[in-house]
């Protein structure tokens, strides 16, 4: 964990079981890879090319193909893992897909191919942030959703930096509906579908703004955010800007990008998803 050395809050970041020197974008996932693909991932294993991919199979280890996730599957997942989320959350959820492929037709802001695969890259991407939340800090997450002791506390403020579209921001706003959102972006186009798709899904608990982290004027309890930069070029945007921490969503092997951000030596805690 990285603490914050005004107040020794900690930085949490999550981060995927990806190979060192692989980027997590560049995993072909489905079953319409191709041989000249970046690479290919299965749940128990990641290859480099169709080669290495024979080889595993070769020496009598399994694979599994991870196809398109459908809604109905994120649906019993979140059911599983969230059984407090209620019937009309799901239905925010499910009004994600629609909202986003008319947006992303509009404004480009996720990849035409990774649009088919909205609710695994993207929205379940970022409720790993509220997995962990659950898992690690139950009393955090117990006062983001304003239950229990925290029903009548002043709701927690949360920064989403870098939102682009609106992750991980509008699916943590759509299940922590008591908690207060700021999703922030310096490009403009990007805050549109952020506000319309918001906007969309009557979350009233949200407020996009067109500005760089530097520039506003409030402190938040937490800072969200998933993969704008290198923790060195971070760390300084929101210096300031947080008060209990940050929950960072990351790629890759983390050991040398935690190092060069020249951290407290301890003060991060990696949590892969």
């Amino acid at each position: 964990m990285v603490k914050n050395p005004r107040r020794s809050w900690p930085l949490w970041i999550c981060g995927g079981s990806v190979p060192a020197g692989v980027k997590p974008w560049k995993f072909l996932w489905g079953r319409s890879w191709k041989p000249e693909s970046a690479g290919f991932c299965g749940r128990i294993g990641c290859w480099r090319s169709l080669a290495s991919l024979a080889e595993h199979i070769k020496k009598g280890n399994r694979v599994t193909v991870v196809g398109r996730l459908t809604y109905n599957e994120f649906e019993n997942i979140i059911k599983d893992k969230f059984p407090e989320v209620t019937a009309e959350q799901m239905d925010q959820f499910m009004k994600m897909e629609e909202l986003y492929r008319d947006w992303n037709s509009k404004i480009n802001v996720v990849s035409r191919k990774d649009i088919d695969e909205l609710y695994r890259h993207h929205v379940l991407h970022s409720l790993g942030i509220a997995a962990y939340v659950k898992t690690h800090m139950p009393d955090v997450y117990d006062h983001l959703r304003g239950e229990g002791p925290y029903s009548a506390a002043l709701p927690l403020k949360i920064l989403d930096l870098g939102t682009g579209g609106g992750f991980p921001g509008v699916p943590l706003a759509v299940m922590f509906p008591k908690a207060e959102f700021t999703l922030c972006d310096s490009i403009g186009k990007k805050i549109i579908v952020a506000t319309e798709v918001s906007k969309g899904l009557d979350l009233k608990n949200v407020t996009t703004v067109n500005a760089r982290a530097e520039s506003l004027p409030e402190t938040f309890n937490y800072v969200v955010s998933r993969a704008v930069t290198s923790l060195d070029n971070f760390m300084p945007w929101v210096k300031g800007k947080y008060t209990d921490g940050i929950l960072y969503l990351k790629g890759g092997d983390l050991t040398e990008e935690i190092a060069s951000a020249r951290l407290p030596k301890g003060s991060v805690k990696t949590w892969p998803i």
